[in-house]
């Protein structure tokens, strides 16, 4: 056998190896979409045998749970950033918007929108609003979380008086949530699970190369608390005037 005929060998069996492999990957990757929306099946059952008032404590405590992963989860990777979680930011009408964590460090300041939901997530992230799909069939809007951050960040800069490219927007879905697709998503956002939060955080970083420098991370932190502190009053402020929006 000649050297020709052995580097043919040789290109003929990687060539098989290769296609082996992608057929496991895809196997894989279909096993575990299988149970993926088992889970999310399971979890959808759960939540129709609870009364109406119980899903609401239940919702709330899911949610509160998701917001202190993710600072759990920022802390453990970045020990020296600084998180406030329920930022209530004053608007001009006397009213608050509500944040669920800031995160001040030397990459930048980052708002982050915690979205602790149950289903497949469909639609273009360029749009008003998107859709929650539930395994079984029924499926309900969900307001665009970039847009929603938009405005966080329009008002958490005006009381900071600090240039635009040092926030960054940053969605963070539940595990039980699958997302569509990532297509249309702006260059000073991005969309993630849990798992992908820090790497979503230093990509979106370098993507502005903007940086803070630690004295100012302090400043900024310390000038910031006192404005966002979560309060009874606040709290109320904010679910007086979400309620007021649902009745209209």
């Amino acid at each position: 056998m000649n050297a020709g005929a052995n580097l043919a060998t040789v290109f003929f069996v990687l060539t098989v190896v290769n296609i082996l492999y992608i057929v496991s990957i895809i196997r894989l990757r279909l096993k575990y979409n299988e149970r993926f929306l088992e889970r999310i099946k399971l979890e959808s059952k759960i939540e129709n045998t609870i009364d109406e008032a119980a899903k609401v404590e239940y919702k709330l405590h899911k949610q509160d749970i998701l917001e202190r992963r993710i600072e759990a989860e920022i802390l453990e990777k970045m020990p020296d950033a600084k998180v406030i979680r329920n930022a209530y930011v004053p608007k001009s009408d006397g009213n608050y918007l509500e944040i669920d964590l800031v995160v001040i460090c030397t990459k930048g300041i980052f708002i982050i929108e915690s979205k602790n939901l149950v289903g497949v997530v469909k639609g273009s992230w360029k749009d008003d609003v998107l859709r929650i799909y539930h395994p079984g069939g029924k499926d309900y809007p969900l307001p665009n979380p970039i847009h929603q951050n938009t405005a966080h960040y329009q008002y958490l800069k005006s009381i900071l008086g600090l240039k635009g490219d040092l926030f960054r927007s940053i969605v963070v879905f539940s595990d039980l949530v699958h997302i569509d697709n990532y297509r249309d998503i702006p260059s000073y956002a991005r969309v993630c699970k849990l798992d992908q939060l820090i790497d979503a955080m230093t990509k979106l970083s370098k993507t502005h190369n903007t940086s803070m420098e630690e004295h100012l991370v302090n400043t900024t932190y310390e000038t910031l608390l006192p404005i966002v502190e979560k309060t009874d009053e606040k709290k109320m402020k904010h679910i007086e005037r979400i309620k007021s929006l649902g009745n209209k």
